[in-house]
């Protein structure tokens, strides 16, 4: 099974949807064949992934709240402290500055599994 074409115009906040579903069952139908074959490497790579995507799911859903509130909620404020940081609906800008760097360890833990099961 590859990747979906069809997911790439999905909205932002229906990829936690696909990734604990589609993906995952398709991950753990894997595993079971993995524990069946003694694939160490592999039950190790499909661990990984799935270790990745509830903290995938956990980041998209923090970015996208946060944009709908910048986008469509202008009575809430943004909040600068001291130090020439702000936050937004508490998501401090630190924070958010760690998501792509983040996201893109964990999409690849994911895609590294989605590639060797999908040969």
């Amino acid at each position: 099974m590859k990747m979906d074409p069809s997911w790439s115009s999905l909205p932002h906040k229906s990829y936690p949807q696909v990734l604990s579903g589609q993906i995952c069952r398709r991950l753990k139908t894997e595993k079971v064949r993995a524990q069946r074959t003694g694939d160490v490497h592999l039950l190790k790579t499909i661990d990984a992934a799935l270790r990745a995507i509830p903290e995938i799911c956990t980041i998209i859903k923090e970015a996208n709240a946060t944009r709908v509130i910048a986008d469509y909620e202008p009575t809430v404020l943004v909040r600068f402290d001291s130090n020439a940081r702000f936050s937004l609906n508490e998501i401090d800008v630190s924070r958010a500055h760690g998501w792509q760097s983040r996201i893109q360890t964990l999409v690849g833990a994911v895609l590294t599994a989605w590639r060797q099961i999908d040969v």
